[in-house]
């Protein structure tokens, strides 16, 4: 019984064993990066042949980096750098080598890094919320937020350059400070970091009908008439721009402006709100994933510095 648990430990410790679960790891990684992770099974059931989006859903590359698949190796691997480290280091010990312990830090840093993304898989949490100017939102037991202002930066060929959201920061309801959000600058707040994920905009027309009576349609409602069905679909410089969708295909694009008629109606106004899509993600594993990057920096250059004085001493 020893000899078969020692045989175990002796396979799961060993280099082959490592550069296999990595390749393994490796590959799989890459291959449901090819696969939209996280949606309804209706989904892959419309977008790949049947046989495949059975088997995509059997082995769970449809959430991949949170099925066993890929949490089950990553925990083998890092089993099997903990008892390489553990082995090297009473190695280094026993020859009371203690100048040489750069690479030993190195594989430590990885088990660290490796526990921190473990913890964030299981940890972590994400919500996507919308939000209009005005808008307040209790993040936390000390943190509430208010959107100040919502902004869409254009270039000067309309192409969109950058959105921003200005918050006002309040702390146990006293006010903190103003801060804007933008893409690729999140903002950290207490245990929460804030992300400009995405933006949006409501359309709104009121119409007026022949009776004076009026009424209002929003983005994506509009008139149908039998089988055709016009839509608002947005309003772009003071235009505003409706869809004519025949037997669910598009069969025209109409133009219009405040004021004008339409079939019984006319334009008396219309109305722009913008939205601002924010991800609050609150991730533990952060400051541990930090930690073993400042370790393998300090392991590298204990290493490389080791190397570097004995070049220079057999000089």
């Amino acid at each position: 019984m020893k000899s078969k648990f020692l045989f175990f430990i002796t396979i799961l410790k060993s280099l082959h064993f490592a550069i296999a679960l990595l390749v393994y790891i490796i590959f799989c990684s890459l291959l449901a990066s090819l696969v939209p992770q996280n949606l309804d099974s209706a989904f892959y059931q419309q977008k790949y042949p049947e046989i495949l989006t059975r088997l995509l859903l059997s082995v769970g590359f449809d959430h991949y980096f949170t099925s066993f698949f890929f949490i089950g190796p990553i925990i083998v691997f890092s089993l099997n750098l903990f008892l390489c480290t553990i082995n090297r280091f009473i190695k280094q010990i026993k020859r009371k080598n203690w100048k040489d312990f750069g690479p030993d830090l190195i594989h430590f840093s990885l088990l660290i890094m490796l526990i921190g993304g473990l913890i964030g898989i299981f940890q972590r949490e994400e919500q996507l919320v919308w939000f209009k100017n005005g808008d307040t939102l209790h993040i936390s037991k000390e943190y509430q937020i208010k959107i100040q202002k919502i902004e869409f930066q254009k270039y000067a060929d309309g192409r969109p350059r950058d959105w921003l959201t200005t918050l006002e920061i309040y702390k146990n309801q006293n006010f903190v400070r103003i801060q804007q959000v933008e893409v690729n600058r999140p903002l950290k707040i207490g245990e929460i970091t804030i992300y400009q994920h995405s933006f949006n905009a409501e359309y709104q027309v009121i119409l007026q009908d022949q009776q004076h009576n009026q009424s209002t349609i929003r983005t994506g409602q509009g008139l149908k008439k039998g089988n055709i069905l016009i839509l608002l679909h947005e309003i772009l410089d003071n235009q505003i721009i409706l869809h004519q969708w025949e037997d669910n295909k598009l069969i025209k694009k109409i133009f219009l402006q405040r004021g004008d008629d339409f079939e019984d109606y006319q334009i008396i106004d219309y109305s722009i709100e913008y939205l601002s899509g924010l991800k609050l993600v609150s991730d533990q594993s952060v400051g541990l994933v930090w930690l073993g990057i400042f370790i393998m920096i300090l392991g590298f250059c204990w290493t490389y510095w080791r190397k570097f004085w004995y070049l220079v001493k057999k000089e």
